[in-house]
């Protein structure tokens, strides 16, 4: 069983003892009216009316922690979204950063390619002359 519900019905069983024992009529005097009333009952009553007390303020934290919850868990949706695009941008950074090294390793193997453009154009002027 759970423990609060174990302390609870001792709780129960302690108050109850306790209204059997204190049987006498008491005067309770509220501001505006005396009332005659067993102690037992006066007991029970502020028992009950603790009870709900606690029982409201439980309900207003708990709420209160399930928007926390909730509000923590849309923050960390967000900061997950953010991790992904991040690791996508590295990715891509990545990828840019190979293919400027294959340009670079290119460039490297021929780098007068200039010259080779030029040297085309005059082999091909040269074929186009043997032809003629």
């Amino acid at each position: 069983m759970e423990k609060g519900f174990i302390v609870t019905l001792v709780f129960a069983i302690i108050v109850g003892v306790f209204c059997l024992a204190n049987n006498d009529i008491v005067t309770v005097d509220f501001i505006f009216k005396t009332v005659h009333m067993s102690q037992a009952i006066v007991i029970l009553i502020s028992v009950l009316l603790g009870a709900i007390i606690v029982f409201t303020f439980t309900i207003y934290k708990n709420f209160r922690f399930k928007q926390s919850i909730r509000n923590l868990n849309k923050e960390i949706s967000q900061l997950k979204s953010e991790i992904d695009l991040m690791k996508n941008l590295d990715r891509v950074k990545e990828e840019k950063r190979k293919e400027m090294e294959t340009s670079n390793e290119i460039e490297n193997l021929h780098p007068d390619h200039e010259n080779l453009d030029e040297e085309i154009e005059e082999l091909e002027e040269n074929n186009t002359e043997d032809k003629i």
